[in-house]
């Protein structure tokens, strides 16, 4: 029997590892029950609110009023809802399907870069990570940016940078960046990566350079655009950016929680009414903290370790990836 099978999974891995990985978080999502909580529940209350009809959903719900940048999720979330009904299975099922997406375009990625055993080892270690496989049945933003962002990643791996790719790349990332603001950090990799490694090799050395405008413009137009039309049509007066920037750096620099998030600091930002008020509460904790050195020093010296093994760990990897290969 295994005779027999074995040539068929050989020559097919990819899509038995591919349906691997569905299985594991269907399953997941049917037998864990993860109703919606605390940030999370607004955010699907605000998207109901959404798909109801509610015209101003974004200004009455604290939470999205609060933090406009999750106004492109609760977006995605309220068309759902509208065209298929209010579903939250559904949801987490799409966040199945999303989650296998991005297993897929990191193994192209992998293999491009890499080759075929790092491939099999990327997509199965994506496969199986736990944290993976619980997270989609949480209904974050995370998933299908992520998804978007690996999409983005994969065509500027697979294909030369002209100006049309850069384009059609510069809206992948935006489509991401819409779901959740983290395109700023991506655009500076890609930009550093075109400019100082890729830029080097190539002979047409023009025909990058526009393509990386040509990224950067199409990612700038529709980052503004979408701004526009969401202030224009009245879904919100806000635009979709991060506000009260001063809150995660209160808690980064808490040295009593480790600099991780805690009710005491939550409880006082959130006594602010307007996003104003909460980035004003949030900067008198910061110049607070920063005004005693020595809690900061020991703050940073007990984070050592963890940020030891961030840096480290790239290079564990590498070093995985060639002990594998050979």
């Amino acid at each position: 029997m295994l005779k027999v099978i074995w040539p068929y999974f050989n020559q097919h891995w990819e899509l038995w590892l591919l349906g691997l990985a569905l299985l594991l978080r269907v399953v997941w999502v049917l037998v864990a029950k993860t109703p919606p909580t605390q940030d999370y529940f607004q955010l699907h209350r605000a998207s109901l609110a959404f798909a109801h009809g509610v015209s101003d959903f974004a200004t009455q719900n604290q939470y999205v009023n609060f933090s406009p940048y999750m106004l492109g999720f609760v977006l995605y979330q309220g068309s759902i809802i509208k065209l298929f009904g209010d579903s939250l299975l559904l949801l987490q099922l799409l966040n199945c399907i999303f989650s296998v997406v991005t297993i897929y375009f990191v193994g192209q990625i992998t293999y491009r870069l890499y080759g075929k055993r790092a491939q099999i080892l990327a997509m199965l270690m994506m496969t199986v990570y736990v944290p993976n496989v619980v997270v989609t049945s949480v209904l974050t933003n995370d998933i299908l940016a992520v998804a978007f962002f690996m999409l983005a990643i994969w065509l500027l791996v697979a294909y030369p940078l002209t100006w049309k790719n850069g384009t059609v790349i510069g809206l992948v990332i935006f489509a991401g960046n819409f779901i959740r603001p983290l395109a700023s950090i991506i655009l500076l990799a890609v930009t550093l990566y075109e400019l100082f490694i890729d830029l080097p090799t190539q002979q047409h050395k023009r025909g990058v350079v526009l393509g990386l405008v040509s990224l950067l413009f199409a990612f700038g137009i529709a980052n503004l655009g979408s701004n526009y039309l969401v202030q224009a049509t009245g879904i919100s007066p806000q635009s979709i950016t991060t506000t009260n920037t001063d809150w995660k750096l209160a808690l980064g620099l808490n040295a009593d929680s480790d600099g991780k998030w805690n009710p005491t600091d939550y409880s006082v930002v959130n006594v602010g009414k307007t996003p104003s008020q909460r980035q004003k509460l949030a900067h008198q904790l910061v110049v607070q903290r920063a005004s005693n050195p020595r809690k900061l020093v020991g703050l940073f010296v007990k984070s050592l370790p963890s940020c030891g093994r961030t840096l480290i760990q790239p290079f564990l990897g590498e070093l995985s990836i060639q002990t594998y290969r050979n």
